[in-house]
């Protein structure tokens, strides 16, 4: 099957999966934060955000063996695929106990002061950590096996087990919607527990449909592939891990500083962004695998256009929601949760600025993965991200409000992180600067602001909020397409939607 066909058939199968899966989880949201309340649903947060901070970490490991498996996959060598797997697999089970007996460690002093925890909920807060760690132990060992899914390019699979998880999650908040028990504690430990049937379904699936899924202890034995795959996790995870710990301990830092019910309007934050940004990661999904082979077969020139042009159209798949969502997010949050917590209106709009202005390089980290050499690109961004936090520190330490904290975020973890991407790229690959300003930044920045500013300037003549809402939302799609179409998409790119659509509908549709 050619790469455009399997781009088209995995878009549309994540696309369909978060088409069922939006709804589920705005509703579920909404329950669990009137079940929970306010301080509870803070404290989960601050405590059960480390399992959001591993599914990064999850990520980091599985990228790194789906590059050696594509890599195996290119050259149509399935001894290889074997040995990359096992030693993978030996791999995480050592990182899995390290980063288990760290949580451990962590704990000590999370519960001993550094958290801003009502005295009456510390004792259900640890019990939801110790949940969260037995499920990081697992979470990690399943990395491999991510890998080789999405080195496979099998979006059905996360598709299917996407829609099944959103129902479960739906009946968890259901069943502490309903309970007597403690509710924190028994979400806390039945949110763990849908993560564990995930990663065991996921460890079965591989094992029966893939041949590369095969534990042999004499594979683990290749020296020259243990090196390989040591020296790109280290480098990989060194970075990662930094990040990691950045956006979780900066909603640490908030706590520190402002307490915990200012933890939920940042859990808000995050989730509305997280719902958001699966437009446009969707799409994302589907391509890395692309762009991971393209490097493999040694194809650079391919592989830096289907990066860049994956740039763009996530910036684009992104913008096309954040406009009418920052323009009426009071009014979003009204219709979704109800009582809207103090501050999540304001941490909302900022966190889809910074969001939005990440897309400009959504694309990058793949390529730079993809060729290899990703030492200075790891050693760059842990310095970036450490002063990140550093300086959010120091800011709410000498009495800037906690908004200021979006200073940092996005002059460092945004701004200053594409930067190093563009620069790590330009040495290794030969991309040029002018080459992304061109293909990316201008005809992002013209669709943006063709379709934000009258949108913006109209939605301030109606008073009457679901009046704005609507007004606003059908000018900005409108002007999106308008701006899209003509300035936004090259002839080739203007060719190739006009493909896409086209076999999409015979595909899928006329059938």
């Amino acid at each position: 099957m050619a790469a455009s066909d399997r781009v088209i058939r995995n878009s549309l199968f994540l696309y369909g999966k978060m088409g069922i899966t939006m709804f589920l989880s705005l509703y579920t949201t909404r329950l669990v934060l009137a079940s929970l309340g306010a301080t509870d649903f803070g404290v989960f947060n601050i405590v059960g955000g480390a399992i959001a901070m591993l599914s990064f970490l999850n990520f980091a490991l599985a990228t790194a063996i789906q590059r050696f498996l594509s890599y195996a996959k290119g050259g149509g060598n399935k001894e290889k695929e074997k040995i990359v797997f096992n030693v993978g697999i030996m791999l995480h089970c050592c990182i899995a106990c390290v980063v288990s007996l760290f949580l451990l460690v962590m704990g000590h002093f999370y519960f001993n002061g550094l958290l801003n925890i009502p005295e009456d909920r510390v004792n259900a807060a640890i019990i939801v950590y110790g949940a969260l760690i037995v499920n990081t132990f697992f979470t990690i060992i399943s990395a491999p096996y991510d890998a080789a899914i999405n080195a496979n390019e099998n979006m059905l699979f996360y598709s299917v087990f996407g829609v099944v998880e959103s129902f479960l999650k739906f009946g968890v908040a259901l069943a502490v919607a309903w309970t007597v028990a403690d509710k924190l504690v028994l979400y806390g430990i039945l949110m763990s527990s849908i993560a564990l049937v995930y990663t065991g379904s996921m460890i079965a699936y591989c094992h029966s449909k893939y041949e590369e899924c095969v534990i042999d202890i004499c594979l683990c034995r290749d020296g020259d592939m243990f090196k390989q795959l040591i020296s790109y996790i280290g480098w990989n995870l060194l970075s990662t891990s930094v990040i990691t710990f950045t956006n979780y301990g900066l909603g640490i830092v908030v706590n520190m500083f402002f307490g915990v019910l200012l933890n939920t309007a940042l859990g808000i934050a995050q989730q509305i962004d997280t719902m958001l940004n699966t437009f446009s990661n969707n799409m994302l999904k589907a391509l890395n695998p692309i762009i991971m082979k393209k490097g493999g077969e040694g194809n650079t020139e391919g592989m830096l256009r289907v990066s860049l042009t994956g740039s763009k159209f996530s910036f684009y798949l992104f913008s096309f929601f954040v406009v009418p969502a920052f323009i009426n997010m009071e009014f979003i949050q009204e219709v979704w949760l109800g009582e809207v917590p103090t501050g999540a209106v304001e941490f909302c709009r900022l966190q889809l600025i910074t969001s939005l202005i990440s897309q400009l390089g959504a694309a990058l980290n793949p390529a730079i993965f993809a060729q290899g050499n990703i030492k200075s690109f790891s050693i760059g961004t842990t310095t970036i991200y450490g002063l990140s936090i550093l300086s959010t520190y120091l800011m709410f330490h000498y009495g800037l409000p906690v908004y200021s904290m979006y200073i940092s975020v996005i002059m460092l973890n945004v701004v200053a992180y594409r930067i190093l991407a563009l620069m790590v790229l330009k040495e290794k690959c030969g991309l040029s600067f002018l080459q992304y300003r061109d293909s990316v930044l201008f005809p992002c920045l013209l669709v943006f602001l063709f379709s934000f500013i009258p949108s913006y300037c109209i939605s301030l003549r109606f008073d009457e909020k679901l009046i704005r809402f609507l007004v606003s939302g059908m000018v900005s799609v409108l002007l999106f397409g308008i701006s899209f179409f003509t300035i936004g998409t090259s002839k080739a790119e203007k060719s190739l939607l006009l493909s896409f659509v086209s076999k999409s509908y015979k595909k899928y549709i006329a059938k």
